[in-house]
């Protein structure tokens, strides 16, 4: 699903407006099916909206799409490349721990057998 990246304060101010239609953001929270904890994130703009939540607060609140500035962004747009580029990270980053962790193979393990 995509992301909407809306200017700050916009963010909050659409779940402040469909909060107050609702009664509360507890309240809003559980007629949308989205955590609470998620909601009080997503009201202090520290993730972006989905696309079918930012449907559902504009049905809400009744503000139009057109007196907000907001862009889509594709799915996965934060997520890093991993593979070769990660080894290499990984190499330069523990260059000097590296080779111990490859001699023990894998039996890096709290618990001895007996």
């Amino acid at each position: 699903m995509n992301r909407v990246n809306l200017i700050p304060g916009q963010e909050s101010e659409l779940i402040r407006l469909s909060s107050l239609k609702i009664g509360s953001l507890k309240e809003l929270s559980k007629k949308i099916k989205t955590p609470y904890s998620t909601m009080k994130k997503y009201s202090q703009e520290r993730l972006l909206l989905p696309e079918g939540l930012f449907e559902d607060l504009l049905n809400l609140s009744g503000v139009k799409k057109r007196h907000l500035t907001f862009t889509y962004l594709e799915k996965h747009w934060g997520c890093s490349i991993g593979g070769k580029g990660g080894i290499v990270v990984i190499n330069t980053k523990y260059k000097n721990k590296i080779t111990s962790w490859r001699k023990k193979g894998g039996r890096n393990r709290w618990l001895k057998r007996g």
